[in-house]
Parts: C-alpha cells; structure tokens; sequence
C-alpha cells in the first residue's frame, strides 16, 4: 500500500495460483498496482488470500477462498478484488489462514470461512462463506484486535490487556 491509497502486489517466485495478487495475472514477481482499489488504510494477507479496508469502512477481498474466506457468499476463488456485502463502516481487518475477521465503528465483531477446529468462535464446526456476528458491540467495543493464526487458533485482544 502506498501513501496515495493505492494498493500494490507481487510474489516471490511468481506463484499467483489462486488470484492472490489481486490483479487478473497469473505470474508476476514485480510490483504492479492492484485495479479497483483506491483510498486504501489497511491491507491484510492471509494464506493466499488478501483484504483491504478502505478510508470509507468498505471491504475488499481476492485470492483462494475454497473454505469461504473471502466473505462474498460464494467458494469460488477470485482474481481481482470484490466488495465484501454485508459489512458497512469497518474499522479493523485481519486474517487467518484460511478465515477472516472485522469490526465495524458500533462496535461488533465479525468472522468467516474455514471453521474446522471451532476457530470462528461460534460454538460449533461449520464453514461459513459471509460475515457473521460473532461479538456485538457490548463485547467487542472493548476488543482492540482479533487475528486468525496458524494451526485453527483465532485470539482477540480486550482494550483491559485481556484475551
């Protein structure tokens, strides 16, 4: 991401397999802007898939999205980035391996996609392909992050220094 808002991509040894460069290509290892994107604030990688917040609450997503992780109600991977529906005013993003989490101004805490160990927080083991609530904002008002990590562990930080 550069100054301008502008979003940027390349890949070690030109693996592009999944659309994670966000640019339509399939090989590339040196810098090109990322089309559709602009008024960029935050970019998150995850394991081959990507998102980006933008100055005015929206999200962006491209790359793998086989477990859902892409948040745009489908399973199909994408090559360039797509409006992730349903999450308005968002002020935090972050990524998983194969989930992804955000906060909107309220408040409330939303997860999505791969799901197998309970890493979504929901109490249960299903996969799920669009945000869903899982802190309102009487809980996640107070959670200054929450990150996806490797090995299915998800973690969120409380504004007191509590996880």
């Amino acid at each position: 991401m550069k100054d301008d808002g502008t979003v940027w991509s390349w890949c070690a040894g030109g693996i592009n397999d999944h659309g994670q460069l966000g640019d339509g290509t399939t090989n590339r290892n040196t810098p090109a802007q990322i089309a559709g994107l602009s008024n960029i604030v935050s970019i998150e990688v995850g394991y081959m898939h990507c998102m980006a917040l933008s100055a005015t609450g929206d999200v962006y997503a491209w790359g793998f999205n086989q477990m859902g992780q892409l948040g745009n109600g489908t399973n199909a991977d994408q090559l360039a980035p797509v409006l992730i529906s349903g999450l308005k005013n968002i002020t935090l993003i972050n990524t998983g391996d194969y989930n992804s989490f955000a906060k909107d101004a309220d408040g409330n805490i939303y997860s999505w996609g791969y799901n197998s160990d309970g890493q979504l927080g929901f109490g249960n083991r299903d996969n799920t392909n669009t945000p869903a609530v899982l802190f309102d904002k009487a809980i996640g008002a107070h959670i200054v992050v929450i990150t996806g990590g490797r090995s299915n562990t998800s973690i969120a930080l409380k504004d007191d220094g509590t996880d």
